[in-house]
This record gives C-alpha cells, sequence and structure tokens, in this order.
C-alpha cells in the first residue's frame, strides 16, 4: 500500500515509457500472412507443443520435419535433456539420413542449465549465431525437472515458456517445438501433462496419438489433432501413415467428419472382416466361415489372421487366450460402433 494517496495533479507513471503500435495503419496495409513450415504445419516464429503417450512417434516427426528444413538448406538446433545422443542418432538413421544430412544440425546434448538470466543470454546468442528456421526441446518435463523447476506450479512453467521458450521464437522467428508427455489418464484432454500453464502459453497445441503402432519393420498409423491455434491458419486433424525401411513419413489432413480414424484407414477385408465379428468369442475358422456365407467368396486362413492382428492394434477387436492347445477366440471390441 502506498503511503499516501497521488495528489490530483500527479501525472503518475511516465507515458513515454509505453509504445503505441498503430492497428489502424497495420489494417490499412493488410495483416500479412503467417511464413508457414513443413507442410504448412509450424509457424515461423511459433511457439508449438506437441505432446502424447510414451513411444509414439514425437521425436521421429520432430526430426522427420528437421530433416526436411535441413534439405532445404535451413540450419536446425535441438535442445535435447531425454533422448541423448545414441537414440537421437539412431532415430536419424532409421529416418534414412546420411552424415551429411545433419551437417546443419546444431544438436545440444543435456545442456543442463537451471535456466537462470546468464543461461537465457547464452541461448540468445546461441541461436543468433545459428540462425535455426526450427529449434526442438525434447522434452518439456526433463528441462523442466533438471532446473528444480516444477511442472505442476503455473509461476514456475510460465517463466519457463515465457523466458526460454518464447523469446527463441519471437526474437530469433524459428519455429519452437516442444515435446511434452500426456496425464496420466488423457482421456479426451486438450492438456499436457502438468500445469495447464503449459497450454496457455503456447502458439499451436498438436495431440499425437497411436492408431496402429509402427516400428523399424512394421508401418504404422498416427492421429495429429490441432487442439489449440491461436492465429487459426492449421488444419485441425491430420493422419501420419508411417512406412519403414526406412521410415517414411506422409501427413494428410482428416476431412473424413466424426468417423474413427482407424475405421477409415481398415482394407476392405479388414472392414468387412468386422462387420461379421460381434461380442461372441469366436476361432480364426469360425470367423472365414461367417465372411464367407455373407460375402460369398472366403479368404485364406493367414489373410483372416493378419486382418485380425490388424482390427487388434486398432483397438476394433479384443483376442481371448481359450488355454493351453486350444485355438485363440476373437471378439468385436464395444468400441468400434463409437
Amino acid at each position: 500500500m502506498p503511503d499516501r494517496a497521488p495528489a490530483p495533479d500527479d501525472p503518475g507513471p511516465d507515458p513515454a515509457s509505453f509504445t503505441r503500435f498503430d492497428l489502424g495503419a497495420l489494417l490499412r496495409g493488410g495483416v500479412p500472412p503467417p511464413r508457414l513450415l513443413c507442410g504448412d504445419l509450424l509457424y515461423a516464429g511459433g511457439l508449438h507443443t506437441l505432446t502424447g503417450p510414451p513411444d509414439c512417434g514425437k521425436t521421429t516427426l520432430a526430426l522427420w520435419w528437421a530433416l526436411q528444413l535441413l534439405a532445404e538448406g535451413h540450419a536446425v538446433a535441438m535442445f535435447d535433456e531425454e533422448g541423448g545422443p545414441e537414440l537421437t542418432g539412431e532415430k536419424l538413421l532409421a529416418l534414412g539420413a546420411e552424415p551429411d544430412d545433419v551437417a546443419n544440425l546444431h544438436y545440444f546434448p543435456y545442456p543442463g542449465r537451471t535456466w537462470e538470466p546468464g543461461d537465457v543470454k547464452a541461448l540468445a546468442a546461441t541461436l543468433r549465431a545459428i540462425g535455426p528456421a526450427l529449434v526442438i526441446w525434447d522434452s518439456a518435463a526433463a528441462f523442466l525437472a533438471r532446473a528444480g523447476l516444477d511442472e505442476n506450479d503455473a509461476f514456475h512453467v510460465t517463466r519457463f515458456w515465457s523466458s526460454v521458450l518464447a523469446p527463441c521464437a519471437r526474437r530469433v522467428g524459428a519455429a519452437v517445438l516442444v515435446a511434452d508427455h500426456d496425464p496420466k489418464n488423457p482421456g479426451g484432454s486438450r492438456y499436457s501433462r502438468g500445469s495447464g500453464a503449459k497450454l496457455a502459453g503456447t502458439d499451436v497445441a498438436f495431440k499425437i496419438r497411436l492408431i496402429r503402432p509402427f516400428s523399424r519393420s512394421e508401418d504404422g498409423l498416427l492421429a495429429l489433432d490441432v487442439p489449440k491455434d491461436r492465429r487459426g491458419w492449421l488444419h485441425r486433424a491430420h493422419l501420419i501413415r508411417v512406412g519403414h525401411a526406412p521410415l517414411a513419413l506422409s501427413i494428410t489432413e482428416d476431412d473424413a467428419g466424426d468417423q474413427p480414424a482407424e475405421r477409415r484407414d481398415l482394407s476392405p477385408a479388414e472392414a468387412k472382416l468386422l462387420d461379421v465379428m460381434d461380442e461372441v468369442p469366436r476361432t480364426v475358422k469360425e470367423l472365414a466361415a461367417r465372411f464367407a456365407a455373407k460375402y460369398s467368396h472366403g479368404l485364406r486362413r493367414e489373410t483372416v489372421s493378419k486382418a485380425l492382428n490388424v482390427l487388434l492394434d486398432y483397438g476394433l477387436a479384443d483376442r481371448l487366450d481359450a488355454g493351453k492347445g486350444r485355438a485363440a477366440l476373437w471378439t468385436r471390441n464395444p468400441r468400434s460402433d463409437l
């Protein structure tokens, strides 16, 4: 509380300490559209979070975007408190990268900073020297913990977002991508783990989820949703198809309305097999017979088994162990009717 009330003629703070921006001039001249990178999914000068469960492809997607920009002649910076050089190198090799492809990838493993003013100043100088188009931070939880900050504390999160992450975007003009983790029980939450201040301080929030897991030897399918986009230029739902040997990602806009993505990606045989299933457990042989009776043509046993495993990966079918020496039983998962 002040010791005295200000006098009526007290001018208060110097009005010159604030600089007015002429919005009228901006509107007359036209608001320039944003510069979008990586298939029009990342804003240059924007702060993005990429949230999902463990082992869902967050770092793979970030490095795939990085390789695109590197191939176009841009620089990329990556600060890594989670994976480390060996894991990052393996992912780059899996994506088909050659040593020369990452010559302009400035990689900083385990920086171990507390992000006091001296660290922030050193970060700014480093990024000015690099001039990156993309800055990757992996992961938010690891950086906050290493700095002694609590990801559940809104003040701590806001401090890190505003003093460390946002300046990478605003002052350097880079697209900043921060990997983060889902809460323990994510449900349909827009939030990452920890304080909701993460979402509040972010320009774009990406949520990634597995539909079909991928590996070095198996194709996969991911969903990429955009629950927050301050400027509103991004499509809100995407599918990411992941090929293998080497890993190759293909991102397409998802325009199929409310139908679950896992239903839209089924092959004709998989969709028909799901159609003949119900909640009564049946063997592969029994399901093949139902398929033939309904569609007047059969499927090989191996084809039925493969299709059932795809439905299992999607969460559309369940496999029941009938006991030693007995054939497994298959049943339709009720979520397939949603």
